[in-house]
């Protein structure tokens, strides 16, 4: 009877079990279709939100309209922050995350996001260094956003929980095996530091630290947890050695692909004839700087502050007859700052030959005119990138045509403008003859942010169609002489959706004269498959909500006929 009893219980429990398996799993196809309808409830009124703010910042404003809507825009683009975040974490939780596999440049990557990273750092008065000197192939395989995704996670942490001291981003490259490589990368902060106790609960979904840190920093709780996720899922990992008050170190590692299209990444000059005087009184970036400049070739003489940086110099002048090739120098140094150095530096009849190239934290309107009035030669802001580095080194050693048409001096501006492959701007672009866009979409808001932003790139031509069966109707009611050259067409609209009226229009329900037109897909759907049921439905490309001017900008001109315009 016993044992009867023990496998009749034991039959009960595993048929509870089966039914406790099931529920969890309707649960979590539920939590999935949830979060997708609330992401695309969420993000078609933040389009008209943020497009409205867009429209705005580009109207005449006076100064205290113009901070009031830079202070909207910020909220709107923390509010969508947040969304990301939980969608991320759903996806990843869910298995409905996918990554792309691009081949991209990541010292280029890397030092975008220093650039853009660098703005809230210099706001906190820290400095931010970026060490790329063991990446030495350009191009490798991978996810480029979700690799700055987490980059955006550790080093915004970073920046937050540090109030004094610096931000290191060091970055490395190493074989794994025949098809990939490895990228480690350490981010160090001499910020508040973690205890074990908190450093237990940094990856878990939707903590903080403390209670405390939420009310006092901001944030969803979820960031730690997406990079884990993410780096599980590109076969790499994420860890932290931390000390309360002592700072922390997050390290990630992740595996990217090798690309036929690599190569070594050096600069296009003779670097071991140069002989390079780096002036600078934080020590970890003097060491970033030079390893990554002797790495290449380059002699290189340190100097901890202006006064010593003279004294070296002299020194080397007595000792070889002639002066160093480059100097760079930092401009914020105690005692003497880098503008009084150059000022000193060019009144020395021995030194004054010396190519001066500023290193600043601190970057303000008219700096360049400034520092060119005391002999730069160039100018950048810190963190120094591998693309400023390169630029110094090769314009201003070469001493030729591209330094004399500088005006004042070498700049990050300067240097970006010189690049063929710089994006096109609206202004530089000519649409051709006759063209009508057809705008889908049943939301009032939205169809006047997007009729502002076709118009502030020189399209006006565009009528709107509420519905899928107003879309079919518009296109029925042309001729081959007044017809549309592209549909922008929204996903959600009552009567007819975008799938079914792009479906209509690729079987000829709108005429042969349709059945190839372009058909954009500008969608508040985020979750994974949605470009791809997009595709599915006949449309070209794809756009999520909310709408970014240039992304737009973007897209219409793979889609419609132009000319550049000749500067």
């Amino acid at each position: 009877m016993g044992i009867q009893q023990d496998i009749t219980d034991r039959v009960a429990s595993e048929e509870a079990l089966k039914e406790a398996k099931i529920l969890a799993e309707q649960a979590s196809i539920a939590k999935s279709e949830f979060l997708a309808s609330m992401s695309h409830e969420i993000r078609t009124p933040m389009n008209g939100v943020l497009g409205m703010l867009n429209l705005l910042l580009n109207s005449d404003l006076n100064a205290e309209q113009q901070h009031r809507i830079n202070v909207a825009m910020s909220s709107a683009n923390s509010l969508l922050t947040l969304i990301n975040d939980i969608l991320d974490f759903s996806k990843v939780d869910a298995g409905k995350l996918e990554l792309e596999y691009l081949e991209f440049d990541l010292r280029g990557l890397l030092g975008d996001f220093a650039e853009s990273a660098v703005i809230q750092a210099h706001n906190k008065r820290i400095e931010l260094i970026l060490d790329v000197t063991k990446i030495d192939e350009a191009v490798v395989i991978g996810d480029p956003g979700r690799l700055r995704q987490i980059l955006t996670n550790l080093v915004g942490n970073a920046i937050k929980f540090t109030s004094d001291g610096e931000v290191l981003i060091e970055a490395s490259l190493i074989e794994f095996d025949s098809d990939y490589w490895r990228l480690n990368c350490n981010i160090k902060d001499t910020g508040i530091g973690i205890s074990p106790e908190q450093q237990a609960k940094l990856f878990q979904s939707f903590s903080q630290v403390d209670a405390s840190t939420t009310r006092k920093y901001g944030g969803t709780g979820l960031g730690l947890a997406i990079v884990k996720k993410l780096c599980q899922l590109m076969n790499g990992e994420v860890s932290v050695i931390s000390q309360a008050g002592k700072g922390s170190c997050f390290s990630f590692s992740v595996l990217l692909g090798k690309s036929n299209a690599s190569f070594h990444v050096i600069p296009d000059v003779d670097m071991q004839a140069l002989n390079i005087l780096l002036v600078d009184d934080n020590k970890t970036n003097r060491e970033v700087l030079k390893a990554q400049l002797e790495h290449w070739g380059a002699s290189v003489f340190e100097a901890r502050s202006g006064i010593e940086a003279l004294t070296i110099s002299e020194a080397y002048f007595d000792k070889r007859k002639k002066c160093f090739d480059i100097a760079f120098l930092d401009m914020q140094m105690p005692g003497m700052d880098g503008a009084k150095l150059g000022e000193h530096l060019k009144a020395n009849e021995h030194l004054k030959a010396m190519k001066l190239i500023m290193m600043t934290s601190m970057c303000h309107k008219g700096d360049a005119k400034f520092f060119a009035n005391l002999g730069f030669d160039g100018y950048f802001p810190k963190p120094a990138t591998t693309f400023d580095l390169f630029a110094a080194l090769s314009i201003v050693a070469e001493d030729g045509e591209a330094l004399k048409d500088a005006k004042p001096l070498v700049t990050t501006h300067y240097i970006k403008s010189l690049k063929a492959q710089s994006a096109l701007k609206p202004d530089q672009v000519a649409w051709g003859e006759g063209i009508r866009i057809l705008l889908a979409e049943d939301n009032r808001v939205n169809q006047i942010v997007a009729q502002s932003m076709l118009a502030k790139i020189n399209l006006t031509h565009v009528d709107i169609a509420a519905n899928g069966e107003e879309v079919i109707q518009n296109l029925l009611n042309t001729t081959r002489e007044t017809k549309y050259t592209v549909i922008l067409m929204d996903c959600q609209m009552p009567e007819m959706d975008g799938y079914e009226s792009s479906q209509a229009v690729r079987s000829g329900k709108a005429g042969e004269l349709y059945k190839d037109i372009p058909i954009i897909a500008m969608t508040a759907n985020a979750m994974v498959g949605d470009k791809d049921k997009c595709l599915e439905a006949g449309m070209d490309d794809y756009i999520s909500k909310p709408i970014k001017p240039e992304v737009l900008f973007e897209r219409l001109l793979q889609w419609l006929p132009y000319k550049e315009i000749e500067s």
